[in-house]
């Protein structure tokens, strides 16, 4: 019994503290995703109102967007500083912005400003950065506290947010609460936990329910005893305790009770686990008849099967061969039914594959036509108000105006996603220098205006779809192009050797500002762009229609980056000289 309560106490604590390791990845999660919508909203408005208006109107602009969000239950505001350390943007106190915060410290001693800067300078122009400070309700005491913090380019700014972890620990531990509450363990489920926390507060107590969230000294005279004794032993270090208590939390037909007890150190938690002496009692009695129950049916077993054996083994011999063919045979019929099943199943999946291609077809279809009625008459109301009503109304129909013709890029592009597995042609040998050459007319004003060098080695004949693989290759070169670095001019080179007898390898490699390890795999999803913000055009579907048209083509693709240096895109393709 002692070791069943040791187990569940254990099992309780290992459960408590994968919660408390998640405590600051929820709140990194948690604090990034809201810097990151304040960057995108501050984003948008310079894009949209530089030039427009003066460098100081736009920055009061971005200022006064950001001051009344807030979050986090209210407790959670935006903070904009400049890279000297002056406050530009603190909701809860506005009387310091303006003012130097460099100097200021925490109670250990931190540079508050200084970390947050240090932060933003990293390369990547982001991250965290951990010190102490007031929390709302908490007098002079500081807590300690995370924040994130993104560097704004156009004016030299940090934009961040933090939270208190204690405010993360709190959701954290009522779910932990409310997960442990509802645990039972032991015969006829009797078992349960009982927990209590800082301030000797009783934080779980199933049988007494009503008594959570009070002092133990504010209990019932028996509750406060026994709250007392299990609080005292968690104080001491783990251990057993006994007592008398109703199964039902009343106050008659009391049995006595063994109840492990052991410390949570991090929450400063008292658990503890206890079962009834009466159950286990019965349990143990219950164990030894159906022991002795068992031990006298396996004698008599034992005997049957002695008297039997004999007779068996003589039948064993003539009939294993009639057994065995009848297992061979239906080893077939299972093999048989499991391969239709399969077959089965693999129809209805591909007419499901069918079904969600169709849907996205004419979803996408059906949406054009309201989404240019939407564009015209906005662009309708910008041409006619425009300057009419405030410098505000003429930045949200630019918004709705540049929201829209960015949704009919999308929806155009996933069409073409659709179409091609939907209305590929069959595969036939297809000219790669070709469908090059195409794909680079196409290009043509892109190539001049970014003045790209374009480099294309001899190419072979290709199992492949001619106007998917003009679509592949300008893909591919235009994306060299789009990422070019700002300080060289952008060289392509296109080559294919071959690495069997039936298949060639391709690459396409460029000298762009190449693609960070984590997000190799991640630029083959559908609508992924590395920066949101970035003012380079494109949705983020080019790599994966890329990807879609080599499959369909029964090849594979991937990447090989160095970043700062390029990246090259390599594709595998049929040999189509033995088909021409």
């Amino acid at each position: 019994m002692k070791e069943e309560l040791i187990r569940q106490v254990e099992t309780a604590k290992n459960f408590l503290r994968t919660m408390q390791a998640s405590t600051e990845e929820v709140l990194r999660r948690q604090i990034t995703d809201q810097v990151d919508q304040a960057y995108a909203l501050s984003s948008a408005l310079y894009d949209r109102e530089q030039g427009r208006l003066g460098e100081g109107e736009v920055k009061r602009l971005v200022i006064e967007a950001l001051r009344p969000i807030r979050f986090f239950n209210g407790k959670g505001y935006y903070f904009v500083d400049d890279m000297d350390g002056n406050c530009l943007l603190l909701p809860i106190n506005p009387n310091l912005e303006g003012t130097s915060l460099l100097n200021n410290r925490d109670d250990a001693g931190t540079y508050i400003m200084r970390s947050l800067i240090s932060a933003a300078n990293n390369p990547s122009g982001e991250g965290f950065s951990r010190y102490r400070w007031y929390a709302p309700g908490s007098g002079k005491k500081m807590l300690e506290k995370i924040a994130y913090v993104r560097k704004f380019e156009p004016y030299n700014w940090l934009i961040g947010t933090g939270q208190y972890i204690s405010d993360v620990d709190q959701v954290l531990q009522a779910e932990a609460r409310n997960r442990l509450r509802g645990l039972r363990f032991g015969p006829h489920a009797k078992g349960y936990f009982v927990i209590y926390g800082p301030g000797e507060k009783v934080l779980v107590s199933p049988s007494r329910q009503e008594s959570e969230d009070h002092l133990i000294d504010e209990l019932p005279s028996d509750g406060r005893a026994v709250a007392h004794t299990i609080f005292d032993q968690g104080q001491k270090g783990d251990g057993f305790v006994r007592y008398d208590w109703a199964i039902d939390g009343g106050t008659s037909n009391k049995s006595t009770k063994l109840v492990y007890v052991s410390k949570v150190p991090d929450w400063d938690w008292v658990i503890s686990a206890g079962l009834y002496l009466d159950d286990l009692a019965a349990t143990i009695a219950s164990r030894r008849a159906a022991l002795d129950e068992s031990i006298r049916n396996k004698v008599l077993v034992t005997v049957l099967a002695a008297l039997t054996g004999i007779v068996i083994s003589l039948a064993i011999g003539w009939k294993f061969s009639h057994i065995s063919h009848r297992m061979v045979e239906s080893f077939h019929s299972n093999i048989a039914h499991k391969n239709q099943e399969l077959e089965a199943k693999t129809r209805t999946l591909e007419q499901s594959n069918a079904d969600l291609e169709q849907f996205a077809y004419v979803a996408s279809h059906d949406l054009q036509t309201p989404l240019r009625n939407i564009v015209r008459f906005a662009q309708l109301l910008e041409r006619r108000y425009k300057g009419r009503i405030d410098s505000d109304a003429d930045a949200f129909i630019g918004f709705i105006v540049d929201g829209g013709k960015h949704m009919t890029q999308l929806i155009s592009d996933l069409l073409e996603f659709s179409r091609v597995s939907r209305q590929s042609a069959p595969l036939t040998p297809i000219s790669a220098t070709e469908a090059i050459t195409q794909a680079l007319k196409n290009l043509e004003l892109e190539i001049a205006k970014s003045e790209a060098e374009v480099n294309v080695d001899d190419l072979p004949l290709v199992m492949a779809d001619q106007t998917y693989l003009v679509s592949l290759f300008q893909n591919l070169v235009g994306n060299g192009i789009k990422y070019g670095a700002a300080d060289r001019k952008p060289v392509i080179s296109v080559s294919a050797m071959r690495v069997s007898s039936g298949r060639w390898r391709f690459a396409v490699t460029d000298n762009g500002i190449g693609i960070e390890p984590q997000y190799q795999e991640k630029v083959f999803e559908i609508f992924q762009r590395l920066d949101p913000t970035s003012r380079r055009e494109g949705t983020g579907i080019g790599l994966t229609l890329c990807r879609r048209i080599v499959h369909r083509f029964g090849g594979a693709i991937w990447l090989e980056s160095i970043p700062g240096e390029g990246t090259t895109l390599f594709f595998t393709l049929q040999d189509g000289s033995a088909a021409a």
